[in-house]
């Protein structure tokens, strides 16, 4: 898809662009795609069946080209007596402010940009402090005192001091993100 995006560029600016000259332009570009892949379709030196297959295969970029072939010198002319050589035509928009508020699409803006209703808990006081009580079993931190007398134990008193650092920050993040969730 994105070398079809690539290699039909010019041909999407030629048609955005509506003007005399884009087409003429485009019309060349699309006449020398359609001649390439001719071309390639006659290169190869392959059985009848083979030779079906490939056709079968490029028929609907042919298809396409042969299309576009056509159409963009019809435009061409068109655009030349309109007298549209280098501009297309002027598109007049009488859209106000309010139109665009009251379409659709505005309404759906304004509503994503609305702030977030807070909507209280309906549960009465007993679910709070269960859940309070739930919140505090899950979310605890373990006294830091108790994780360092384990590593002192194990280990020697050089890489206590050590494992005391190390801890206390595991210890603060825990509490952190403890605190985090907890609230959130």
């Amino acid at each position: 898809m994105f070398v079809y995006g690539i290699v039909f560029f010019p041909v999407f600016a030629c048609v955005a662009l509506n003007s005399a000259f884009s087409f003429y332009w485009g019309s060349l570009y699309v006449w020398m795609l359609f001649v390439v892949d001719v071309y390639n379709f006659w290169e190869c030196h392959l059985s009848a069946t083979g030779r079906a297959v490939m056709l079968a295969r490029s028929l609907p970029s042919l298809g396409c080209l042969t299309y576009l072939s056509i159409s963009l010198p019809v435009r061409f002319v068109v655009c030349c007596i309109r007298k549209q050589f280098f501009t297309g035509p002027e598109v007049k928009t009488t859209e106000s402010l309010e139109d665009i508020k009251s379409s659709y699409q505005g309404v759906h803006v304004r509503e994503l940009l609305k702030p977030p209703e807070i909507k209280e808990e309906s549960g009465g006081v007993i679910s709070r402090h269960v859940m309070q009580f739930v919140d505090k079993w899950i979310y605890h931190v373990q006294p830091v005192v108790v994780v360092v007398e384990a590593a002192a134990a194990a280990v020697g008193a050089a890489a206590a001091a050590a494992a005391v650092v190390v801890v206390v920050v595991v210890v603060k993040v825990v509490v952190v993100v403890g605190v985090g969730v907890a609230t959130e």
